[in-house]
């Protein structure tokens, strides 16, 4: 498995994982610029993006989805490729923190694996179109 930065080839192909796991549309214009893909034999099968704050050293890592139907073996060695692959992209910032929020147990499982320590739970997340 390679991880490589994010491009447009693999765009409609993420893209439509969310609707295939029931999720809604994602749409594009949502996709923060900086993101990697963690790419197996199949193609690719992770993806996450990194949220660059304006004023601080810091970043979100946000949307990590993988293809639909991967075994469970496979999903970890993605999700923990896609993390490492957007520490180093946050390190290439020069970030000195990112914070990451998981949906799922095995994404917060892999999360901790790299490193992350959980700083909230029960947390719900809001968004406001304007």
């Amino acid at each position: 498995m390679r991880v490589e930065s994010f491009s447009a080839e693999y765009l409609e192909e993420v893209l439509s994982w969310w609707s295939a796991r029931g999720e809604g549309e994602m749409p594009a214009w949502l996709l923060p610029p900086c993101g990697v893909v963690a790419v197996d034999d199949d193609g690719p099968c992770a993806a996450g993006w990194l949220t660059v704050f304006e004023g601080v050293a810091a970043g979100q890592i946000d949307w990590l989805i993988g293809r639909p139907g991967l075994a469970p073996r496979q999903a970890r060695a993605a999700c923990k490729a896609v993390y490492e692959g957007l520490e180093r992209a946050a390190r290439e910032k020069g970030l000195r923190m990112i914070f990451a929020s998981a949906l799922r147990t095995p994404m917060a499982r892999e999360a901790r694996a790299c490193g992350f320590r959980t700083t909230a739970e029960g947390v719900t997340h809001l968004a406001k179109a304007i």
